[in-house]
């Protein structure tokens, strides 16, 4: 078991739910994927580098693409999110839909591929 499905078994059922489900839409599209940490963060990695992560806060959730401008793509395509420089926070009662977190990696994997 890697630091992600860790992370995921550790948390309380209903956070437990989402983050699997947000954990197998990032592996629809990275089905080689490997469970990693990442600057502390539990992710799943494609060549070694990182591409999606997760934190479990108190009261809600982080999500971290390692990148800046995945976090601007993702802030395009839904103007409502919260977010920091590196960061995307969301809820229980406002969860990531599969299609931002394909949005999310198909961007991060052509960053780790240009590379």
């Amino acid at each position: 078991m890697g630091a992600l499905s860790e992370l995921i078994s550790g948390s309380p059922d209903e956070a437990a739910a989402l983050l699997t489900r947000l954990t197998e839409a990032a592996r629809q599209q990275l089905p080689d994927a490997i469970e990693g940490v990442s600057y502390a963060i539990p992710c799943l990695l494609h060549k070694g580098k990182p591409v999606i992560g997760f934190r479990v806060g108190a009261k809600d959730f982080s999500l971290y693409p390692f990148s800046s401008a995945v976090v601007s793509a993702a802030v395009q395509a839904s103007p409502e999110l919260q977010t920091t420089k590196g960061s995307i926070h969301f809820t229980l009662e406002h969860p990531l839909t599969e299609e931002l977190i394909a949005l999310i990696v198909e961007r991060r994997v052509a960053e780790i591929e240009s590379r």
